[in-house]
């Protein structure tokens, strides 16, 4: 049986033309589309690092697992391995640029191409639908950050009593900046959450919607 996806996947746009929104929603869209093009700078590079780190753990992993796979500080970095994977599963960087390209008429599939004048916005179920991955993936984080700490103690305590030091001090290191960089992650996200949510405001205010049934979050 195939396994479940994680995380539902998006419907369609369905978008509005711009001239369909009053114009005095226009500089809002502009300022969060701004904001967004940030978050996923920001993002993209801290993505990068957080690959690197875990390039380091996989390697670590496999180098040590048939030597080490029944000791706890093992286990512990078994699950270490398990959250980073789940963390890349989110792609935040892709989701925060589709939903840019969503405010164009076109496919558009680079950075360039998505500075050019925004055409169209999204309909509410399809921005409520990214809000509701991007709560995921910052509830996902917190429980890896909370797990990678408590491997992190784990790998401390083993360290003073091990003869396999340097590949101790090497999963040390790896854990505790991959617990930097998902904080990291965590509070771009959060950022790019207030844009999206801002988005919603326009739909609410211009479909003369119920807020508290589209800004759960």
């Amino acid at each position: 049986m195939a396994a479940r996806p994680r995380f539902i996947s998006l419907p369609l746009p369905n978008p509005s033309t711009r001239d369909s929104l009053p114009a005095e929603h226009y500089p809002t869209i502009d300022f969060v589309l701004k904001q967004l093009r940030a978050s996923s700078r920001r993002l993209r590079a801290v993505w990068t690092s957080q690959e690197d780190e875990l390039r380091v753990l996989e390697r670590l992993y496999y180098k040590g697992k048939n030597q080490h796979r029944s000791a706890l500080f093992w286990r512990r970095l078994v699950e270490v391995r398990r959250y980073g994977a789940r963390v890349r599963e989110t792609d935040l960087p892709g989701l925060v640029d589709t939903l840019r390209g969503s405010f164009h008429a076109d496919d558009i599939k680079n950075e360039k191409a998505l500075r050019i004048a925004w055409a169209q916005v999204p309909d509410i179920t399809y921005v409520r639908r990214i809000l509701e991955r991007m709560h995921s993936a910052t509830m996902l984080m917190d429980k890896a950050q909370a797990q990678l700490l408590i491997a992190f103690g784990v790998f401390t305590t083993f360290m003073e009593s091990t003869s396999f030091l340097p590949l101790t001090v090497t999963i040390i290191a790896a854990t505790s900046r991959l617990n930097i960089l998902i904080g990291e992650l965590r509070d771009i996200v959060e950022d790019a959450q207030m844009c999206v949510r801002r988005i919603l405001g326009v739909h609410v205010c211009h479909l003369h919607l119920s807020a508290p049934q589209y800004l759960l979050y």
